[in-house]
């Protein structure tokens, strides 16, 4: 029978990845505050929320809990 050997991500893996995470959430309050004062950035606001999106699903793919 095969040996299942599953890849556990490191501590500074996790923390890499919760940095990047909240440095979108910043990149996404920047944005609807530049929304609020009538300079919308439609192409950024999308490619952020992409950005979040990918962040996430690989977090949920290997397993690292981010603080939401």
């Amino acid at each position: 029978m095969a040996r299942k050997i599953e890849y556990q991500a490191k501590p500074e893996a996790v923390q890499d990845f919760q940095a990047v995470y909240d440095g979108l959430l910043m990149s996404k309050d920047m944005l609807a505050k530049f929304r609020e004062a009538g300079e919308p950035r439609p192409d950024g606001e999308a490619k952020n929320n992409a950005a979040i999106d990918r962040v996430v699903r690989w977090c949920l793919a290997f397993k690292i809990k981010l603080e939401l």
